[in-house]
């Protein structure tokens, strides 16, 4: 081993220093053993905090948003049964309400129904009536173009219907192979109470 002197101080440069300069490559396995793992840490450590930020903080992150997100959907899903349930429900109220009018008027209806019985002929048959607040919608089929005329004669004279309108007329093969006439018709009720007045 050698001996350099430094002079730091200014004073005596024959003075020796006492600093031990080694001659060879002498390395403390203590220093090579820190210098090992502190190579490790820097290369090995980001990995590490890495996978434990992806395990520990992403991933249950992850899993709550996903959960979140069927949660929402679960309930948007709950929301749209709920509004079709209350468009089926003021749909019912609406029936109910036109019912209980119906019923309110039965005697009045009855009326109606006796008069539009009446001035039917015999050769002609009614298939549907249909109401809608102060009109009416009837369709059927007849023997004849007669009976039709008839028909439609009669409801101009009526006293509960005004303003018959002959709708699409039609003769076609009947169930019995014989030829019947088709017709639709709509008029105006002008019964009081009846009428939406």
């Amino acid at each position: 081993m050698k001996t350099i002197t430094i002079n730091l101080l200014g004073g005596d440069a024959q003075k020796p220093s006492g600093l031990p300069i080694p001659s060879g490559i002498d390395l403390d396995p203590v220093l090579i053993l820190i210098a090992l793992v502190g190579l490790v840490m820097s290369f090995g450590l980001p990995n590490v905090l890495t996978w434990g930020v992806d395990h520990f903080l992403n991933e249950p992150a992850d899993r709550q948003i996903q959960d979140q997100k069927a949660q929402m959907a679960k309930n948007t899903s709950g929301s749209q049964r709920m509004l079709e349930r209350q468009k089926v429900l003021e749909g019912l109220e609406n029936d109910l309400k036109a019912l209980q009018g119906l019923v309110g008027q039965g005697g009045t209806w009855a009326g109606v129904l006796e008069e539009l019985r009446a001035i039917t002929p015999t050769d002609l048959w009614l298939t549907d009536l249909k109401t809608d607040g102060n009109r009416i919608e009837v369709n059927g089929s007849a023997l004849d173009y007669k009976a039709v005329a008839y028909f439609y004669t009669n409801f101009q004279n009526s006293r509960n219907f005004a303003g018959p309108i002959l709708g699409a007329i039609n003769q076609t093969a009947g169930d019995n192979g014989r030829d019947v006439v088709r017709f639709s018709l709509r008029a105006t009720i002008v019964t009081p109470g009846l009428s939406g007045e």
